[in-house]
C-alpha cells in the first residue's frame, strides 16, 4: 500500500508531525551524521579491544559507543522538533537554492552518491528585509530534485531568521 505524498500550504498553520519529520524525510541533522560517523570509530576501538583482548580499549570503545548512540539520537529529536515548529507556524518568502557540496564522510565511502550528505546552502530575504544564507543537510537522493538557483519557499523563524527550512523539503521522501 503506498502513501498519497504529502502537501503543505504556504500559509501557516499547517499539519505537521513530528513523526512526519522521521517519515523517510531527505534531511540530515548534522550531530546525528558526525555522530555516526564518530560511532564507527568507536565501534573499530571495541573490535581492536576484542581482538587484542584488551579491557581498556573493549571499555573505553564500548562506552563511546553507547554515549555516541545516546547523543545522536537527542541531537535527532531536539532538531527535529524545531524543524516541526517551523513547518507548522513559520511564514514562507522565496528563496534561491545554492550548489549543493558533498560532506565526505568516512561511513558513507562505499555508498553511491544518492546515499551520501550534502549541504544545500540557499538564499532569502525577510520580511523586514534583511538578506539571509542558510544551509540544510540533505540526502544525495535530494540533488537532481533541488536544483541550483531554483526558486523555493523558505520557512524562517522571524524572530532568529538563521533558523530556516525549504518548505519543500519537509515533504520529500527519500527513494532508499
Amino acid at each position: 500500500m503506498t502513501k498519497e505524498p504529502m502537501k503543505l500550504g504556504v500559509e501557516p498553520p499547517r499539519q505537521y508531525a513530528l513523526r512526519d519529520a522521521y517519515d523517510r524525510r531527505v534531511w540530515r541533522t548534522p550531530g546525528t551524521v558526525i555522530c555516526r560517523e564518530l560511532f564507527f570509530w568507536a565501534l573499530g576501538v571495541l573490535t581492536l579491544g576484542v581482538v587484542y583482548n584488551h579491557h581498556l580499549l573493549m571499555l573505553l570503545g564500548a562506552v563511546f559507543c553507547v554515549l555516541l548512540v545516546a547523543l545522536g539520537f537527542l541531537a535527532s529529536v531536539l532538531r527535529n522538533k524545531t524543524r516541526v515548529g517551523l513547518v507548522r507556524t513559520a511564514p514562507a518568502v522565496k528563496g534561491t537554492l545554492g550548489v549543493p557540496r558533498r560532506v565526505p564522510m568516512l561511513h558513507e565511502l562505499f555508498r553511491g552518491q544518492r546515499e551520501s550528505t550534502y549541504i544545500l546552502p540557499y538564499n532569502y530575504t525577510t520580511d523586514e528585509g534583511v538578506d539571509v544564507t542558510g544551509r540544510l543537510w540533505i540526502c544525495g537522493c535530494a540533488r537532481n530534485h533541488l536544483p541550483p538557483k531554483s526558486v523555493e519557499w523558505i520557512l524562517y523563524e522571524p524572530e532568529q531568521a538563521k533558523s530556516s527550512l525549504p518548505l519543500r523539503v519537509a515533504v520529500m521522501v527519500a527513494p532508499h
